[in-house]
């Protein structure tokens, strides 16, 4: 490492710390590198042998010996100035290990890539989102599975985009990846790197773009992973997970993360990011400076990526641009909008009127930031039920399912991208769990045929994803929340479209008055009842609707 190198890196300056530090091995030779500021001395544990590392000053320590065999596991063992020796994983190992112990192993990639060049950032596109947890799309999933199962599935549903949760290694599969031990490296039940790099180079042969879900506000707590007693080099204060969070004062910790970033884009080949908890880094000013700085050097790097952030604080810093005081994310997800829609939907129906502020609230916000809309995993566990259960205020099994389409039209209809977490394209009976696959859950055929179909729609239909952040994208024209049916009004500026929704159980007469003269044919229905719309004699429209239903309609051409 040059001066300049080490400047970088402490910081708070490098996007390559990973070319640096860890084990990388050459025809010849194996090196290795480590930052230990805090420690007297630092030792490699291989199988047959331990190794002393050369202090090469400002904390960082470093050998270099004959070609270790890939595959040959090893520790760290770093010396406190007490004199306590503490064996640990290497943090910037690429493969790691958790039998016979919690360790790392010497890896170098073999795999060729045949996937060609990302496509460039284009925000008026679709962008439609598949979340997944690797482990249980099957029960006990790999990559390698999702590669041959996963990506004909999702081409066939036709989503334009994969999300990873957090595949970075983890000792606790209950965090979900979301508190991680081993931040370069994958988690070793689902596979191995290139393996990894399998998934993504079948992705991408099929115009799939894969999206990393990327944990970089805390980390696991274990005492062997990456702080230890004596030692606290990434950790601050604790998050409300109970888990530590990074310390983004130091120079070291953002570099470090820095470089976790721009290592699954480059290695990789990650068409973008989803950086989680980002309401929780803002605590600080510091975290806000780090996030700012981050999404500056990414887009820097690889222009053509996107960088959405799992954010729920308010206003409009998150995607504007830095040179503006924002934060410079490509996109942020719309956990005000999913919190409004959902409060209206999970209400019982003589309850429901008075939350109809709430469900025309998104109304008012929608073009502060450049919005995706997510149904995503967070909606499905810790007791909520799936999708379908929360429909249950709407009666029996046929009504649920009524409501869930509704839901989902509304939702494509609405300003914003989409993402949908695994299993709600099905309308699965419970919600998940991470032990268990999507195949040990009952679903209903119906629905997933639904799914495709207005996925198909949305695709085809540029009104749908272009000019999204304009004032203009999107007005309610009937908020009748006593009768419970409602009229919006989609448009992009050069074609628009109408969703009608009925969410009372009993067919309803809705007219309403758009300026332009729209169709008798819907271009999309919830129901399969024949719906048709016509015109009065007072310039309106008119059109009934089954009990629990939604339909769009266009202009005529």
């Amino acid at each position: 490492m040059t001066e300049q190198t080490i400047i970088d890196i402490l910081g708070g300056n490098s996007f390559e710390l990973y070319k640096f530090l860890g084990a990388h091995s050459t025809e010849n030779f194996t090196h290795f590198c480590c930052y230990e500021p805090n420690c007297a001395a630092v030792k490699i544990i291989l199988p047959e042998k331990t190794l002393s590392c050369q202090p090469n000053g400002d904390g960082f320590f470093s050998l270099t010996t004959d070609r270790i065999t890939d595959g040959t596991a090893y520790l760290l063992e770093v010396e406190t100035f007490s004199g306590e020796a503490i064996r640990k994983p290497d943090p910037f190992a690429r493969k790691s290990i958790y039998i016979p112990e919690n360790g790392s192993e010497i890896f170098e990639s073999h795999f060729v890539w045949t996937d060609g060049e990302i496509p460039p950032k284009n925000f008026d596109s679709p962008l439609n989102i598949y979340e997944l947890h690797v482990g249980s799309w099957r029960k006990n999933c790999t990559f390698s599975r999702l590669e041959r199962e996963l990506v004909p599935y999702v081409k066939e549903m036709g989503y334009t985009h994969i999300q990873l949760m957090p595949v970075t290694c983890h000792p606790n599969s209950g965090s979900w990846g979301y508190q991680s031990s081993g931040f370069f490296a994958v988690q070793p039940a689902f596979g191995t790197p290139d393996e990894l790099k399998g998934l993504v180079n079948a992705c991408h042969k099929q115009s799939i773009g894969v999206l990393f879900d990327l944990s970089i506000a805390h980390f696991a707590a274990d005492s062997w992973a990456l702080d230890h007693p004596n030692n606290i080099l990434f950790g601050a204060d604790f998050s409300p997970w109970g888990s530590p969070m990074f310390n983004f004062e130091s120079g070291y910790v953002r570099s470090f993360l820095n470089s976790v970033s721009a290592y699954f884009l480059e290695e990789f080949h990650g068409d973008g990011l989803r950086i989680d908890a980002v309401s929780e880094i803002c605590q600080t000013d510091s975290g806000k400076q780090f996030l700012a700085n981050l999404n500056d050097g990414l887009h820097k790097r690889f222009p053509n990526i996107l960088i959405t952030a799992e954010d729920s604080t308010p206003g409009n810093l998150t995607t504007l641009p830095t040179k503006n005081g924002g934060l410079g994310f490509d996109y942020k997800q719309s956990l005000g909008w999913m919190n409004d829609t959902l409060a209206y939907f999970t209400q019982l129906q003589w309850y429901r009127a008075m939350k109809t502020e709430s469900f025309t609230r998104p109304e008012k916000y929608f073009a502060n930031n450049r919005y995706i809309l997510p149904l995503s995993h967070d909606e499905v566990v810790h007791c909520k039920g799936s999708l379908m259960q929360k429909m249950s205020v709407f009666g029996n099994e046929d009504r649920q399912l009524s409501a869930l389409k509704m839901l989902y039209l509304y939702m494509y209809l609405f300003p914003g991208k989409k993402l949908s977490f695994m299993g709600n394209e099905l309308a699965l009976s419970e919600e998940w769990n991470e032990n268990r696959g999507l195949e040990e859950y009952s679903h209903n055929p119906d629905f997933a045929e639904f799914s495709a179909k207005l996925n198909r729609f949305y695709r085809e239909t540029p009104c749908l994803w272009q000019n999204e952040t304009s004032p203009n994208a999107f007005k309610w024209l009937e908020t009748d929340g006593i009768r419970s049916t409602f009229v919006g009004e989609r448009t992009d500026g050069k074609a628009t479209l109408y969703i009608l929704l009925n969410f009372s159980p009993e067919a309803k007469e809705i007219t309403f008055y758009p300026e332009k003269k729209l169709s008798g044919i819907p271009v999309f229905s919830t129901s399969e009842e024949n719906i048709t719309l016509s015109a009065n004699e007072n310039g309106g429209y008119s059109a009934k609707l089954p009990a629990l239903s939604a339909a769009v309609f266009g202009t005529k051409k």
